[in-house]
């Protein structure tokens, strides 16, 4: 027998795919929760956890148990009900003499692994032997992070079952280290982050750091590990870029929830804080809860005055990027316009035909939308180039005017604007990552690397916030903190590698605070593993966090022709926090603007209302763009 483990990608391909699944990189297709669950999304009730129930055949119970170590991650001393019972709950899975010599370790947290293809072989006497290769993910901690493990080897684990009184058991005890599958994850864990306060002593900025909650605790217990976090300070990525709740904060009990607030009790020595620290303290924790419920602080057990989380919207930009004018552009006979032109509506000014709005072959808007960069071609054969130009200070001129600035090369990416920490433009040329040293663009400085060696950058998109960026380098995707010394200086902390199973990874933006959007090269493709006549979906885009631990192709479709091109460029609108994805996402593939759908793509012709205009052979719409 063999069966995958798996998750429906559309209703109509329910009833293959269940029996279908994800193997190694360069296998099917991934799965991955959604590209913007909301952190509320898990958080309606507590879950049952899975547990090796009748009828269940050797594969089945593998599945089943890849999936029982929900819990088993929460540090034993912190949270020993959860951990303890997910141990008795996978010792469950076993013969008394199998779990009798199980020794499992968790204090390092449990290893995610990708979906793997589970196949039995009968050895006689009713017992049945199956081997996986598992390949790794990452780490989930006692903290609720992922330790990103790109590239790692592939881990052999043996699973012996027999039967027990008509029921499948493990007779053999396990490897002693804990696994999760992504669908184990994906089921059995939410996504929530956790916000930490930026260091910036001007103009701090709440910075999401994701983690993931066991759906199996209570909402209590939800809202007690959450604090923990917060008192642990951040994960790997964002280390000493933010700051942690500082240490005359002690919070003490358990958070008491009601129906319209979450009252946090703190001990005395808060006294020594102002009103603007507890304030911010607030805003934090309601961010950082689920739900986004509004946060009531006491300082032994004595109402605050005068301090509570009100206006915690200001605080996370990446509900100001969401709210940015979403106006399509594009480039079309090598000049940008707006997608669509209604009947009496002039173009951008910054857009309007002239002279220097020619030979353009790249753009961007800032979202204030008194700035834009075009990079245009000039010269052929051996003297052929790119240049990146910016428009002239306000206001604007009809025509506009662009004037070059000292960024040239063969071939360099689109350029985008950044808000926060300050506002910039940057641009790579493909091998450097550069940056404006003013807001009007015109002088730019290349980004440092730390200590990292030179690290050729094709393709970036800058967080919401500003303190953290996704590259592509050499068809590898990393993510990585962005910091700014107090002489402007911008530089790149030490990246993390998220692996993709794209062919090669080329564009990217940021689908969530914590999702990125992948465009690249196809999956490899393959055959159904059960069905040889039906292909696997082919996809060239894919939504993942930014630690590796969940994919999924873009868009959810399963038949869309256009997936076997390359895609080459790629913007996204940053979805507000906890909201339905809507998928804001525009790319060019096959040299053809497109813009997603739910569940399909189209190219982006130009329109006048909503009659969009008679395609032209060889003279496509590409470059396409939001206001940064």
């Amino acid at each position: 027998m063999r069966l995958l483990i798996r998750a429906g990608m559309a209703a109509a391909t329910v009833a293959v795919l269940a029996l279908s699944g994800c193997g190694l990189p360069s296998g099917t297709e991934p799965k991955y929760v959604s590209p913007a669950q909301s952190p509320a999304a898990a958080q309606g009730g507590q879950k049952t956890p899975p547990k090796p129930t009748d009828g269940l055949t050797s594969e089945q119970l593998v599945a089943s148990f890849l999936s029982a170590s929900v819990g088993a991650n929460l540090a034993s001393d912190a949270e020993p009900d959860a951990n303890q019972e997910a141990l008795i709950r996978m010792r469950g899975y076993m013969t008394p003499g199998a779990a009798a010599n199980w020794k499992p370790t968790t204090t390092k947290g449990i290893v995610i692994v990708r979906d793997p293809q589970i196949k039995s072989v009968g050895i006689g006497n009713g017992r049945e032997n199956v081997t996986l290769q598992l390949q790794p993910l990452g780490t989930l901690t006692n903290n609720g992070d992922v330790r990103a493990w790109a590239g790692s080897p592939a881990i052999e684990a043996f699973y012996q079952t027999v039967l027990v009184g008509g029921q499948r058991r493990f007779d053999d005890a396990p490897r002693d280290q804990v696994f999760i599958s992504e669908t184990g994850l994906r089921n059995w864990y939410a996504q929530q982050p956790v916000y930490f306060w930026s260091n910036d002593a001007a103009d701090a900025r709440l910075v999401p750091d994701l983690r993931y909650m066991p759906s199996t605790l209570s909402r209590a217990k939800q809202v007690a590990e959450t604090v923990r976090w917060l008192r642990a300070g951040p994960g790997q990525l964002l280390g000493s870029t933010v700051a942690g709740v500082p240490d005359s904060i002690e919070f003490k009990d358990t958070p008491v929830i009601e129906d319209n607030d979450v009252k946090v009790n703190l001990s005395g020595k808060a006294n020594s804080q102002g009103k603007d620290v507890l304030s911010r303290l607030a805003r934090q924790l309601r961010w950082s809860l689920p739900d986004h419920q509004p946060v009531k602080l006491s300082i032994e057990s004595q109402d605050s005055a005068g301090v509570d989380s009100e206006g915690y919207l200001n605080d996370n930009p990446a509900v100001e990027a969401s709210q940015v004018d979403q106006t399509r552009y594009i480039v079309v006979n090598e000049s940008v316009r707006s997608q669509i032109i209604d009947s009496g509506t002039p173009e951008d000014p910054l857009f309007v035909a002239g002279p220097d709005n020619t030979g353009v072959v790249a753009a961007a808007l800032n979202r204030q939308g008194d700035r834009a960069a075009l990079v245009r071609k000039s010269g052929t054969g051996s003297k052929a180039e790119q240049r990146l130009y910016v428009s002239a200070d306000p206001p604007v001129a009809n025509p506009p005017r662009y004037e070059a600035t000292n960024i040239a090369g063969p071939r360099l990416s689109r350029p985008a604007w950044i808000t926060y920490p300050s506002k910039r433009l940057m641009i790579s040329d493909g091998t450097r990552l550069y940056v404006s040293k003013a807001a009007n663009g015109r002088e730019l400085d290349p980004v440092e690397l730390g200590t990292l060696s030179q690290v050729p950058i094709s393709a970036f998109a800058v967080a919401p916030e500003g303190r953290r960026i996704a590259f592509v380098s050499a068809g590898t995707l990393m993510v990585a903190t962005l910091t700014v010394d107090d002489n402007g200086k911008f530089s790149i902390g030490a990246p993390t590698q998220v692996s993709t199973s794209l062919g090669d990874n080329q564009a990217v933006g940021w689908l969530t605070e914590t999702t990125l959007a992948v465009g690249g090269k196809p999956n490899a493709k393959s055959t159904h593993p059960i069905a040889p006549n039906i292909a696997e979906p082919r996809y060239n885009l894919v939504a993942v966090t930014i630690d590796g631990a969940q994919e999924e192709p873009l868009p959810q479709s399963l038949t869309r022709p256009e997936a076997v091109s390359d895609v080459t460029e790629l913007v996204c609108r940053v979805n507000r926090p906890g909201f339905p994805m809507d998928y804001p996402v525009l790319y060019e593939a096959n040299g053809v603007a497109q813009r997603m759908f739910t569940s399909s793509s189209e190219a982006m012709w130009p329109q006048t209302g909503a009659t969009p205009a008679t395609p032209v052979p060889g003279n496509n719409p590409t470059s396409p763009f939001f206001a940064d």
